[in-house]
């Protein structure tokens, strides 16, 4: 029959592995499975930096923290010993890794206060101060419908560490960087007002339960984000992101150097929401006014009218600081249509209602006119005709059918003629 130390430790090794750290690493060292010791040390030395940054310690002993994901509760017990938060809370969906957990502090014999308890985080209703996320966004297969319900949880800040699509020389990543904006196309009016045009990549890979540290379902494809993707998905639920330590940075921690993934660790601080949308309708607002009285010169209308090769010849004699350049740049999607409604609006500078009004209701009156010349077409004619209630209503009706985000306050104060 085996002693009773051997079966402890028979079942010591039944509850493996231990991965997030290295447990009684003053005694017996317990962990590091898949060679991964260092990875832990550098999450939490970061985490107490940036949290000792942004936070005074007295605020901290009121201020709760929400784990995500913990596995077997080692972050959370190490965060206990360097803060003094109010409360943890520490959640694992798995019910092994929730187990293990419960076991190895017992086996070594640690005390703590945090609550641990196995369940999903759809399954948290309160909110925390700060929510950590460690080692668990890399084993999702939503990762925007999984941050949104982190970050809503959140009212301070989130913590991030995750395996990240990303290669670790500097000069391939601006390539790919460069090369996926000409296939994305960030050209959405965001991307206007927000002077950094970031796009988002992931890499995709099938990923079963089989571990203990992998996918809840028994077979998902999970994605591993690159830093600019996780960077858009905070900034869509109001946190501004920085990032800690990413790239080679992070995989020099790595002592044993057996593995090759490129992973990030990343803060998120909440930010106030309204006054981002404040100034999105506020630059909206702006672009919108440019665009019904700002004009192309008449003299470079003419030229392009002339021969459509002097458009490219003119786009590049304009200031890109200009809106004009805005404006001429759009030509390329309905040169007739854009070509025509500037001549309109020229014609209202120089007082010549008509000629203006024919041009742009010849616009909106044809088959495939173009989209956004029809819907401020619409809205230079509720001005013409402000005086005619009929047609005013009319133009103002179809106007927001067009386009019923536009903000329509702003034509009671354009002036056409002027």
């Amino acid at each position: 029959m085996f002693s009773k130390d051997k079966l402890s430790v028979f079942e010591l090794n039944s509850h493996q592995p231990f991965v997030h750290g290295v447990w009684g690493e003053d005694k017996i060292p317990i962990g590091d499975e898949e060679a991964l010791k260092g990875r832990s040390h550098l999450i939490l030395n970061n985490f107490e930096k940036i949290i000792k940054k942004k936070f005074k310690d007295k605020d901290i002993e009121n201020m709760t923290l929400l784990d995500i994901g913990s596995y077997d509760g080692y972050m959370s017990v190490e965060i206990e010993k360097r803060f003094k938060f109010k409360k943890i809370v520490s959640i694992e969906p798995r019910g092994k890794n929730y187990l293990k957990g419960k076991f190895i502090r017992n086996f070594c014999n640690i005390k703590s206060n945090v609550k641990f308890q196995n369940c999903e985080l759809d399954q948290i209703e309160e909110k925390f101060d700060i929510v950590f996320c460690v080692g668990v966004l890399h084993h999702l297969d939503n990762l925007s419908q999984f941050l949104s319900m982190a970050t809503e949880k959140a009212k301070k800040a989130i913590f991030i560490e995750c395996l990240t699509f990303d290669v670790k020389n500097k000069f391939l990543n601006f390539f790919l960087n460069k090369l996926f904006k000409k296939i994305l196309e960030p050209k959405d009016i965001i991307y206007k007002f927000n002077k950094k045009k970031i796009i988002g990549l992931s890499g995709h890979k099938l990923e079963t339960n089989y571990s203990d540290g992998s996918t809840i379902k028994e077979i998902s494809v999970v994605s591993l984000p690159n830093n600019e993707y996780l960077e858009q998905l905070l900034y869509v639920n109001n946190f501004k992101s920085q990032i800690l330590v990413s790239g080679k940075e992070y995989f020099k921690f790595i002592k044993s150097g057996l593995r090759n993934f490129s992973a990030s660790i990343i803060y998120g601080e909440k930010f106030n929401s309204e006054n981002l949308n404040r100034n999105e309708f506020e630059y909206i607002k702006r672009y919108e006014t440019n665009y019904i009285t700002r004009c192309i010169n008449q003299n470079v209308i003419n030229k392009i009218k002339k021969n459509k090769l002097n458009y490219y010849f003119q786009k590049l004699l304009i200031s890109k600081k200009n809106f004009e350049y805005e404006i001429i740049l759009n030509f390329k999607y309905n040169f007739n249509d854009k070509i025509n409604f500037e001549q309109a609006k020229i014609y209202l500078k120089n007082k010549k209602i008509f000629k203006a009004a024919r041009i742009l209701i010849n616009i909106i009156g044809k088959y495939n006119s173009d989209y956004r010349c029809c819907y401020r077409a619409f809205a230079i004619l509720s001005i013409i005709y402000k005086d005619k209630k009929d047609k005013k209503d009319l133009f103002l009706n179809l106007l927001k059918k067009s386009n019923n985000n536009y903000p329509i306050e702003i034509l009671d104060n354009i002036d056409l003629y002027n």
